[in-house]
């Protein structure tokens, strides 16, 4: 240690004793407290002995296991680097390569150099027994090329000893590759599996598209990780979280927003730093959250912590992702009071309290947001009531637009002029999940798509004395080898109050957990949780591919992504 570093160091503890008294100090740093100093002082950045000619290997050391979704640590580990590549100087011929050095991907090295001419970079990892992956490097720029670079390079197997290779090219072309590096990557905490051998190719020929399959809430408690996962069924990348599955990957700004625990969302960016938090304590975050850029704010499903015991999934909270600010914005008990009443009189009161479970009488599962004509709108699947509901202006003042649903289940109630007429013969979703708005310029003014995931699940717990017999074909909980779940497109027609079913295919049956994606070359990606599968289609809706996966439950969501513009160009 210099004896600069030291002094600063001696001085920082002897301010912390003042502050606390000597007892105070040692009782902190007995319980870990994770403030600057104690983290400058604990973790560190060792180099890993390689033998390499071309770059260097190294490894961030946090042996008393400080969460990397302290933000103080984030810091602590981020200076560290710009400290440690300062230093080095690395270059285009001897990379500097550090393991998941901010801990939120293990599956993941990041990569700095600086060249003396512009270039764009792409890479290669090689495993034992596993095909290649490889991908183009995005750093910022709009065509790629950089003579500073730094990029968080997913792909590498955990466990195994992977091949790295990185390819450059310059402005005219010309490419080149750098020696092969080993990186032999440490085990992964979870015990989700490397590969998913059970893959099915189906009678589509057609080219599967671009992404990962990104695994949401496999198994829940049990392995509460996100899991991304190649066309070939090879884990690529891992996103570690607090005992919560994530929902969903989205782009804020150029960082990535993620749930890690029932209460708390994060922001990542590209090279895998946790830059900021949001927080809302007072709310348990369940199932879904949505993005809004024009009013930039985040929406969350969330049941209200303090009638938590009494009744749960009802609530939609806002949070201002500017300033952080969380407003209890939609309480459906105010907006349904019918319908919460109707459910509230199904209620068990004989059992004892503490053996009562909450009210589930709406069981919102997905948010989506519109850009209405008066300000953002949003789209809401009500799960218990087989509805789709759309809720117009809610930031300013909240009107409901309309509900898709079978119109039974809101006969008799003061809400039965808001069900739109079903246009065609068809049997409406049951138990719907990821309902999703698509908008489309070649319709007429008025008309929009909806996709959704339609369970077709005849069961809702607060409502035991519902006929379901206006669900022809609807399955049970457990299902049977007959049953069927499906893709749906609707197409809603403003004008006419109406939406009209455009486009259909049977899938795995799950009653539920599962989701559906509309993806850019014309396939749909689909999950059927309680099948243990998830599958890609093309656009006629013949399976190109299926993965069944092993569980002790189920994955709650696969959703696939590109990543473009994050990680890659």
């Amino acid at each position: 240690m210099s004896s600069g570093k030291g002094k600063k160091i001696i001085a920082g503890i002897l301010a912390v004793v003042a502050a606390l008294g000597v007892a105070g100090y040692f009782l902190a740093v007995k319980f870990n407290l994770k403030d600057k100093l104690w983290l400058s002082m604990n973790v560190d950045i060792a180099k890993v002995e390689t033998a390499w000619e071309s770059g260097s290997l190294w490894q961030v050391n946090n042996e008393k296991g400080v969460s990397f979704y302290n933000l103080d640590y984030q810091e602590t580990v981020d200076k560290k680097i710009n400290k440690l590549v300062k230093k080095e100087k690395p270059t285009s011929l001897a990379p500097l390569y550090i393991i998941n050095p901010y801990g939120s991907n293990t599956c993941s090295v990041n990569v700095y150099f600086t060249s003396e001419e512009p270039l764009r970079v792409s890479y290669t990892v090689s495993s034992e027994g596993a095909p290649d992956f490889s991908e183009n490097l995005y750093n910022g720029g709009a065509d790629g090329f950089a003579k500073e670079h730094a990029y968080q390079i997913l792909g590498l197997l955990p466990g195994c000893e992977n091949k790295l290779v990185l390819h450059l090219e310059d402005e005219n072309g010309e490419t080149s590759d750098l020696a092969a590096v080993s990186v032999t990557m440490p085990e992964s905490d979870s015990k989700i599996a490397l590969h998913i051998e059970d893959i099915v190719d189906g009678e589509s020929k057609k080219e599967q598209s671009r992404g990962l399959f990104t695994m949401l809430g496999h198994d829940k408690a049990w392995e509460a990780n996100t899991y991304l996962y190649d066309n070939e069924g090879w884990l690529r990348g891992e996103i570690p979280l607090l005992e919560y599955r994530c929902d969903r990957l989205e782009m804020v700004g150029e960082n990535l927003l993620f749930a890690y625990s029932d209460h708390d969302l994060a922001l990542m960016d590209r090279m895998g730093k946790i830059v900021r938090k949001y927080k809302f304590n007072d709310y348990i975050m369940h199932h879904d959250h949505c993005y809004d850029e024009a009013s930039n704010t985040t929406f969350v499903l969330v049941s209200d912590k303090a009638t938590e015991k009494e009744v749960v999934e009802d609530v939609v909270i806002a949070i201002n992702m500017e300033s952080g600010e969380v407003t209890r914005l939609l309480d459906f008990k105010d907006i349904f009071p019918e319908m919460y009443e109707i459910a509230l009189s199904n209620y068990d009161t004989s059992v004892p309290e503490e053996e009562r479970e909450a009210l589930d009488w709406i069981h919102f599962n997905t948010v989506d947001v519109v850009e209405g004509k008066e300000g953002t709108d949003l789209l809401l699947s009500a799960r218990e009531l087989s509805t789709i509901v759309r809720i117009n202006n809610v930031l300013e003042d909240p009107y409901v637009e309309y509900l898709l649903s079978e119109e039974s289940v809101w006969k008799e109630t003061q809400y039965q002029d808001l069900v739109w007429e079903e246009k065609g013969d068809f049997v409406s979703h049951a138990g719907q999940h990821t309902v999703t708005y698509m908008e489309d310029s070649s319709l007429p003014e008025g008309q929009y798509y909806i996709a959704l995931y339609n369970n077709n699940f005849a069961w809702a717990t607060s409502r035991p004395q519902f006929d379901w017999s206006v669900y022809p074909g609807a399955g049970a909980f457990e299902g049977t080898d007959k049953d069927n779940s499906y893709y749906y497109k609707y197409l809603v027609d403003e004008n006419t109050k109406s939406y009209t079913l455009v486009n259909s295919f049977p899938v795995p049956y799950s009653s539920i957990v599962s989701s559906v994606e509309d993806m850019d070359n014309g396939n749909y990606v689909t999950s059927s949780g309680m099948s243990n599968t998830f599958c890609e289609y093309d656009e006629n809706g013949t399976l190109i591919r299926r993965y069944n996966y092993d569980s002790q439950k189920y994955s709650y969501r696969v959703f696939k992504y590109n990543f473009e513009n994050f990680w890659f160009r």
